[in-house]
Parts: structure tokens; C-alpha cells; sequence
């Protein structure tokens, strides 16, 4: 078993691999300042390697001082920060990849922009959307809502297991992390379906308060499920 700093094999272009263990903890949009520098430190210090910084309401200052303080965290954790949207906030605070919405840049721009070195993925929220974007520069897709979840509602009902199955299968190799509701216990089947890694929101965020716990159990069940397969 690979150490928590380590990288997984999993796929993939041009040599840049997905964090391992493969659990991405996105920001709360409702946590932010001290409060959520310290609940991202907890999560890296108990094992995450993945970190997506999502504060799309937040000011291009704040956003840019947040940015800077979760790169020395990360960085001292041997974990990897992904900037949701702002290519200039990534290439500022020296990010380690950018993560596009799918109403953001096209994927060719965003490559232009952050280079070959860096992650980049691409949200998406159905198949034919796959099909038309894996052949652009893209390192993963981060596919969902797979079960419901107050953040993921706009994007419409859940998409289910047997969706996520054909989204890995339409995906052509490229990586799929399964986004929306995802839980401990909602682990084992949707890395059974072929998903590549995990990204969570509630599953890690909240409170300071227990995060370590939290990251512990959604680690165990990310080793359980890869052991099984």
C-alpha cells in the first residue's frame, strides 16, 4: 500500500497522476477564513492528499489570500491544491492544478494557461458532455451529483450508480471522481463502478471538531474498496 504522500498509478496524460489516496476534499462555500484553513490542515494532517479550493461568492482578494495560506498547508503535507475555476489565483499561489466548472474556459485555454505540468479538471454532468470533451487536454473528470446533495440539486436529479458505470466507460481512460453525497458508506459501490477516486464536500467539511475522524473513515473506505477490486 502506497504511503499518504505517495501517488496513485492511475492514468494518466503526460505523466500527472491523481493524488492518492484518491479523496478530494472540496470547500464549503458557507466555511472560509481561519475556520476553513483550519479544517483543511486537520483533513491533511489525518491522510488527505487532495485539496480543491471552491469559493465562488468569495472577493479575488480573499480568495487570493486563502489560496496562499492553503498552498503552505498543503505543501506541508505533500498534498495537492486545485484553484475551482481561477486559472490567475492558480498560477499565483503556485497551485498544483486547476479545476474547471463546465461553464468555465474550454479545457485547450486552460492547458495554454497553467501549462503541462499541472492537473486539470473538468465537471461534468452527463455522458454525451464526456464523449465530447476526452480528447481535450483534460487529467479527469469529476463526474455527479451521483446521490443527492444540496450542493449538487441545480444540476438535477441524482445520476445514480449505472450512470457513473457508463460515465467511466464513455470516459475512454480518463480518470472519473464520483461527486454528490458521497459518505463512508457510499464508498465501496461507487469505486466498484469504476470511479477513480472520491470528491466530498459534507463528507469531510463542517466543523474543525472531528475532521481527522471523518478523514480516517472515508480513508479506510477508499483502501477497503481499492482492496476489493
Amino acid at each position: 500500500m502506497n504511503g499518504p504522500g505517495d501517488c496513485s498509478s492511475r492514468r494518466p496524460m503526460g505523466g500527472r497522476l491523481l493524488p492518492d489516496p484518491p479523496l478530494c476534499l472540496i470547500t464549503d462555500e458557507s466555511v472560509s477564513g481561519d475556520r476553513l484553513a483550519g479544517l483543511v490542515e486537520g483533513a491533511c494532517r489525518a491522510g488527505c492528499r487532495w485539496v480543491q479550493l471552491r469559493l465562488r461568492a468569495a472577493t479575488g482578494a480573499h480568495l487570493s489570500w486563502l489560496a496562499r495560506r492553503l498552498r503552505l498547508i498543503t505543501r506541508a503535507c505533500s498534498a495537492t491544491l486545485i484553484v475551482h475555476d481561477r486559472a490567475d489565483v492558480a498560477l499565483a499561489c503556485d497551485a498544483d492544478g486547476l479545476h474547471l466548472p463546465a461553464a468555465g474556459m474550454t479545457p485547450a485555454a486552460a492547458r495554454r494557461l497553467i501549462g503541462s505540468n499541472r492537473l486539470l479538471g473538468r465537471s461534468v454532468h452527463g455522458i454525451e458532455e464526456i464523449r465530447r470533451l476526452k480528447d481535450e487536454p483534460i487529467d479527469y473528470f469529476q463526474f455527479g451529483p451521483v446521490y443527492d446533495t444540496p450542493s449538487k440539486r441545480r444540476y438535477g436529479a441524482p445520476q445514480g450508480i449505472s450512470r457513473l458505470a457508463d460515465a467511466v466507460a464513455a470516459a475512454g481512460g480518463i480518470p472519473v471522481v464520483a461527486v454528490g453525497g458521497i459518505d463512508s458508506s457510499r464508498v465501496g459501490e461507487t469505486l466498484a463502478a469504476g470511479a477513480a477516486g472520491v470528491a466530498v464536500i459534507r463528507a469531510l467539511g463542517g466543523d474543525r471538531a472531528g475532521v481527522e475522524e471523518r478523514t480516517g473513515r472515508m480513508i479506510t473506505a477508499i483502501r477497503a474498496a481499492q482492496g476489493a477490486r
